[in-house]
């Protein structure tokens, strides 16, 4: 009798798992299928026919861009205006700094406008004096390096994740590259501290393996599976750390436009300085944007602050310049001056 419900419960058990099993796989065939439906996307983006540089500008370092009259809304049944006849210009190699204040505009518009994930509404978008829509879009944006303040997680080791962007494919240089972007955008100390270091995994591929699917035997085996299976515990500010020298890796004498949307948000106010010091290092010749609500050593040092609210440019000049005119730039930057002063007083 004993034996009878033993070998009962062995075999609901046996059930339940197996009805579990199938749920999953029914769950992942059905995420499979969709896989299928990007086949059938059709790009919102018409792409152009001129290859980018063009035979005007090859010699060129930098890239000039401007803003004619734009207007764009993130869709046409929304409300919400991003920009509303906006006009500005980039002058080739400026180091620029877009400030964006009013929080019903999205701070990536602008580089996303410029690296044409989307086209505006309205007006136009030049670059080096032609329309942006002319370009070939994979040549144009091979001249362009951008961080976005969102940046993505892959299921590989650090060394994979950097080396995404890296153009040599010897081992030997390729690890000398992922090494020097590592250090350039600050994450080469705490990768050093990591136990695996280059080969810790950051978002691993879980196999769904539990202990109750292998034998006693097994265990120490499982066991070892089961730490490959750990997650990086990284703070925000070394992600952010990491999505910057994934930029860096894929930096070359190509590049013409760098761009970072809140390349600082995670970073306290030393390792900020030390990250705008290397990229004010590598700039040369080439365009430069930040995109930020931050004020502080960047906004000093950039040659053009073009401050935008409620989807019209309200003031652009220096840092020096704004200041004198005591607009709405002043007033932000002196209530960030006096958080911060309290805040390291504490």
């Amino acid at each position: 009798m004993i034996r009878m419900q033993y070998s009962g419960n062995v075999i609901e058990t046996a059930v339940r798992i197996m009805v579990s099993r199938l749920k999953i796989i029914c769950n992942l065939s059905h995420n499979i299928t969709t896989l299928y439906d990007v086949l059938s996307f059709q790009p919102g983006i018409v792409d152009g026919c001129v290859y980018y540089p063009d035979d005007a500008h090859t010699e060129q370092k930098g890239m000039a861009i401007e803003f004619k009259q734009v207007g764009y809304k993130i869709s046409p049944l929304s409300e919400l205006t991003i920009y509303r006849s906006v006009s500005f210009g980039y002058p080739l190699a400026l180091n620029k700094a877009l400030k964006d204040l009013s929080v019903k505009v999205e701070l990536g518009t602008t580089i996303n406008l410029v690296n044409r994930l989307y086209d505006c509404d309205s007006g136009d978008v030049y670059v080096d004096g032609r329309l942006i829509r002319e370009y070939k879009v994979l040549t144009f944006r091979a001249a362009m390096n951008i961080v976005y303040q969102s940046y993505a997680y892959f299921p590989l080791t650090i060394r994979e994740s950097l080396s995404m962007g890296c153009i040599s494919s010897q081992a030997e240089k390729q690890l000398e590259a992922v090494e020097n972007g590592a250090k350039l955008g600050g994450a080469y100390d705490f990768i050093q501290e990591l136990p695996l270091k280059f080969q810790t995994n950051l978002e691993p591929v879980r196999t769904g393996l539990s202990t109750s699917d292998c034998k006693v035997v097994d265990r120490e085996q499982f066991k070892s599976l089961a730490a490959t299976e750990k997650h990086a515990n990284l703070s925000e500010g070394q992600w952010q750390r990491l999505a910057l020298s994934r930029s860096f890796m894929k930096y070359s004498d190509k590049t013409r436009l760098l761009c970072y949307d809140e390349p600082s948000a995670g970073l306290d106010p030393k390792a900020e300085v030390a990250m705008f010091e290397r990229l004010r290092s590598l700039r040369g010749e080439k365009t430069m944007i930040f995109v930020t609500h931050r004020f502080g050593h960047l906004t000093k040092h950039a040659d053009l602050i073009i401050y935008v609210g409620d989807g019209l440019v309200i003031e652009q000049g220096t840092h020096k310049s704004l200041l004198a005119e005591g607009g709405e730039y002043a007033k932000r930057y002196n209530i960030q001056s006096e958080a911060f002063a309290e805040a390291t007083m504490l």
